[in-house]
């Protein structure tokens, strides 16, 4: 099945959204939102089809092969992750440190380079020199056969971790005018020596962003660590804000706030155990959960609260197709040609592809 060629730019996509979710919740009613279901008409229905780290069941994760492939599949939004080098490089990287599992070093951008080798090393203590100089182009688990993407990931020996500027301009060069940006920032506030702190990093984030046309406006921020959201929120207010939750973040049920909640007790009154409920003391526009966190009353919430509601990281078509009945207003994928096919095959409006030329 064919995707969709509608142009449009990404302040109108923001609100063919937040449509979705009146369509979803029968108009924002508290009744309507008991009843988590996909609309009657899903050719009329916006679904936020997300490339989990570009495509990192098919490219190597969270670098441009991998999201140039996301583009030439056709999908809604690159979902990506950030760090912050020694010398305030926003770089694209899943982990607070350069991880041995996708990463490999090749030489010292020096001789005699004290800081060599640089993989396990974190993005803060490194220049921005010394990250590119790795290559991230193939895995390197212990046990091949164990890890679930050394299959299907096309190698790309030679591939550097790229600038979130570079993942800017690669959207940019192949005029994908509708496709949006879902940047995490990769901060534990449990750990606050392992990156620079959620004020800094929310800066250089929109510092990037502004030196593209539209990029705050294509940009959704995400964090586990709600304390970036909540400086975005006075920042850039109309910066949409993703809530990030799971049962360790969330810790519901357990004595006093959690740390990764920016303050919120979600057990206490007024949230009362509603995770959806507390994303809104960070004005979130987005509840991103793990699909094993997310229950039918916590999309019924979101939606109650003007959220929409799009899990994590969900790759078995038949996940999909359940999540996607269930009411769910978009999904995240290391596999988005898959969900792009389950989409197509429930009559969802599929988002342009934007080949390479």
């Amino acid at each position: 099945m064919s995707g969709s060629t509608k142009r449009r730019g990404p302040t109108l996509l923001l609100l063919a959204a937040m449509t979705a979710t009146v369509l979803v919740t029968g108009g924002g009613t508290a009744d309507a939102a008991k009843t988590a279901g996909p609309p009657q008409e899903s050719a009329h229905r916006t679904f936020d089809l997300e490339g989990h780290r570009g495509t990192r069941g098919l490219r190597p994760e969270d670098t441009l092969p991998a999201f140039g492939k996301a583009l030439d599949i056709g999908v809604t939004t690159l979902e990506l992750d950030t760090g912050i080098t020694r010398d305030g490089v926003v770089i694209v990287s899943h982990e607070r440190l350069i991880s041995p599992l996708v990463c490999a070093d090749t030489a010292p951008v020096a001789p005699g380079d004290p800081q060599f080798p640089y993989v396990g090393k974190y993005y803060k203590d490194l220049t921005f020199a010394q990250v590119e100089s790795v290559d991230c182009g193939q895995r390197h688990p212990v046990i091949p056969s164990t890890d679930p993407f050394y299959a299907s990931q096309l190698p790309i020996p030679g591939t550097r971790i790229p600038t979130l500027d570079q993942v800017f301009s690669l959207v940019e060069q192949r005029h994908a005018e509708t496709v949006q940006l879902n940047i995490e920032t990769k901060i534990d506030p449990t750990l606050p020596t392992q990156t620079v702190g959620p004020d800094e990093f929310v800066a250089k984030l929109v510092q990037v962003m502004k030196r593209h046309p539209n990029g705050v406006a294509r940009s959704l921020l995400q964090s586990f660590d709600w304390r970036t959201l909540e400086v975005a929120q006075h920042m850039v207010p109309s910066l949409r804000r993703v809530a990030l939750a799971n049962a360790s973040t969330a810790q519901v049920g357990l004595l006093g706030a959690s740390p990764w909640l920016g303050g919120a007790d979600v057990d206490q009154a007024p949230y009362n155990g509603d995770i959806a409920y507390a994303a809104t003391s960070v004005g979130a526009n987005v509840l991103s959960p793990s699909d094993a966190f997310l229950t039918d009353p916590m999309i019924a919430s979101a939606h109650l609260h003007h959220e929409l509601v799009v899990p994590y990281t969900v790759d078995d078509v038949r996940s999909m197709s359940a999540l996607i009945s269930r009411g769910v207003d978009g999904l995240i994928s290391d596999y988005p040609d898959r969900l792009r096919d389950v989409l197509g095959s429930l009559d969802i409006a599929l988002p342009r592809a934007y080949p390479a030329r």
